[in-house]
């Protein structure tokens, strides 16, 4: 045991030594409560960089969609029916990039104008047909109009039907010869209901030459390739994605840097 004058000293010390580290702990307080509102400023930092990484990721895989998407829907558009039509409006997306999605909406009504400028095309052709039909096979539409055969009694309403679209589809071999191989049946009644003094191969030959001089036939041709290339859509995806691309990279590397610092 202690002797009673040591053991004051020894509480006088401890005393003293507590005090002491009192003091340096509240000395210290306005240090650590920086350090800790640094520590949340960074994890703050590191949240706003996630969540923006996240956001340009989502609209990456939207953009990448949208290419694929156009892709699929090109080859419907040398149809450009009412399918088509719907095809493309699937290429529509909220959340897409406006500048993307601009350029989405421009070329939605680039088709749809176009579709009506071929559809006023196809009318003018149904009539070309029509007109060639009653100019060069008069007697062969009086035969084929009295004949039993299942089609349409009037031969010039059912060629404009067959042929019109086909008179404005690119072509690689003559009409006469297209006709024979995707209507052999209708071709065959007619090659037997022709009048001898009418020749299907003028009737073809001169519906042929007043297409050739049509010139806003030419403007269609030409409309439907840029339709069909797509090339400032295709254009407008490569950009943004380039942009998106780069963009996570940078973003991935501050939150990289900033785990470094939270750490």
């Amino acid at each position: 045991m202690l002797p009673a004058g040591l053991n004051e000293i020894l509480l006088i010390l401890i005393l003293a030594l507590t005090i002491l580290l009192v003091g340096l702990l509240v000395s210290k307080l306005p240090y650590l409560s920086k350090l800790r509102e640094e520590e949340r400023r960074k994890l703050l930092a590191l949240a706003d960089i996630k969540s923006e990484l996240e956001r340009v990721r989502s609209q990456l895989r939207e953009v990448e969609a949208l290419e694929r998407r156009l892709e699929e829907v090109l080859p419907a558009l040398s149809s450009l029916g009412n399918e088509a039509l719907k095809a493309v409006g699937r290429l529509r997306s909220e959340n897409l990039p406006s500048g993307v999605r601009g350029e989405v909406e421009a070329f939605i009504g680039e088709v749809e104008v176009f579709k009506a400028f071929r559809d006023a095309c196809l009318d003018a052709a149904k009539l070309w047909v029509m007109e060639a039909v009653r100019l060069h096979l008069p007697q062969t539409l009086k035969r084929w109009k009295e004949a039993r055969h299942g089609y349409n009694p009037n031969l010039d309403e059912l060629l404009g039907f067959t042929l019109s679209k086909q008179l404005l589809a690119g072509r690689r071999q003559s009409l006469h010869e297209w006709f024979k191989e995707a209507n052999p049946s209708q071709y065959g009644v007619l090659e037997k209901l022709l009048d001898p003094s009418e020749s299907l191969q003028v009737f073809f030959r001169m519906l042929e030459k007043t297409v050739s001089e049509v010139p806003y036939l030419k403007v269609l041709e030409r409309k439907a390739d840029e339709i069909a290339r797509a090339e400032r859509l295709r254009k407008a995806i490569e950009v943004e994605k380039a942009r998106l691309e780069e963009k996570a990279r940078r973003l991935e590397e501050e939150m990289l840097e900033a785990f470094g610092k939270v750490d």
